[in-house]
């Protein structure tokens, strides 16, 4: 037989035996979904970050406090924050376009995920903010670039106000906290008295889906379940959290700070509005204001190659104004 047809021969043995692989794993994923719907959440989970490149790590502060993160590439640190209710998984689709580029870290929030849950601690975006600054500074990383969505942007910003130094850039995705802007849709239902982010059941996922989204995906019911697992144990706990929150203008803490920031809303993000984008853009003398057209909340979730393609254009022109 010639070395050419055993090189035939060959791959399509190999052809056949990855074919069965992925028969047999979607077969599985298929099944876990009906049955056991939060173990395909968390299998689809590890596969996401194995695509990323990102290990899943554990650091504890001096006081026990114990964060639960991802940590995978090389090159500038960048810190990536989760919303309220989310996980460290929410950046996985984003993340696999930047560790080419850069050491991505995203962990659990304080009281999200896996990261602890301190009952009575202070929630606010400023204990937030010193908290990811203590871990910074146990993992020995003095300056990063930061970034966020939703309450995770109004860390990142938080942060940025009172580490000006240690901060490369911000990146904030649909930061609430900006009292003067134009309400939302979910901040309309929120003042009749129906918080859309604490989760009780699915039927409350699906809404909260809706509202997230621009066009919310098709996902089965008990996928939908095992996406919204979490939230809906720790719907006590979130409550908890949210009770505790008091105003505290975004607006007005970080007005004039001098660090490179990207704004990016998504043009029909339903849970803050994209004034609160503009109100921002205005107070922040070096900023960047993005508005993607027919994009909701997550816009992480809704493009995450457009958004790459927007952060490494971004931190390109840096590096430019650097030289």
């Amino acid at each position: 037989m010639s070395n050419s047809l055993i090189s035939v021969v060959t791959w399509r043995k190999l052809a056949l035996r990855l074919s069965a692989a992925l028969i047999g794993f979607v077969g599985i994923a298929t099944v876990l979904t009906w049955i056991a719907p939060e173990e395909a959440v968390h299998l689809a989970y590890k596969f996401g970050r194995h695509w990323a490149s990102l290990e899943r790590k554990d650091a504890y502060l001096p006081d026990g406090t114990h964060f639960a993160y991802l940590d995978g590439g090389a090159g500038e640190p960048l810190i990536l924050l989760h919303g309220f209710g989310g996980n460290k998984d929410y950046f996985l689709a984003f993340a696999h376009y930047l560790t080419p580029h850069f050491r991505v870290l995203i962990p659990d929030v304080i009281g999200f995920g896996e990261s602890s849950h301190l009952p009575g601690a202070d929630y606010s975006p400023l204990a937030q903010a010193e908290r990811l600054h203590a871990l910074l500074s146990m993992l020995g990383i003095a300056r990063t670039h930061v970034g966020g969505t939703s309450t995770g942007a109004q860390i990142a910003l938080t942060y940025a106000s009172r580490y000006p130094d240690q901060t490369g850039s911000v990146l904030a995705i649909g930061a609430p906290g900006v009292s003067s802007a134009k309400l939302s849709p979910y901040q309309e239902e929120r003042k009749r008295g129906h918080n859309a982010l604490l989760v009780s059941n699915t039927d409350d996922m699906a809404h909260l889906l809706a509202l997230l989204t621009e066009k919310p995906p098709w996902i089965p019911s008990p996928l939908l379940a095992g996406i919204g697992a979490e939230r809906i144990r720790d719907r006590q706990f979130q409550e908890e959290m949210v009770k505790q929150r008091r105003s505290d203008p975004l607006e007005e803490r970080v007005a004039g700070i001098a660090t490179p920031t990207l704004l990016i809303w998504g043009s029909a993000d339903k849970i803050v509005d994209p004034d609160a984008g503009r109100i921002l853009h205005s107070v922040l003398p070096n900023s960047r204001l993005l508005l993607k057209a027919n994009i909701g909340h997550s816009v992480a979730i809704e493009c995450p190659k457009a958004l790459a393609d927007d952060y490494l254009d971004f931190r390109a022109s840096l590096s430019t104004q650097a030289h």
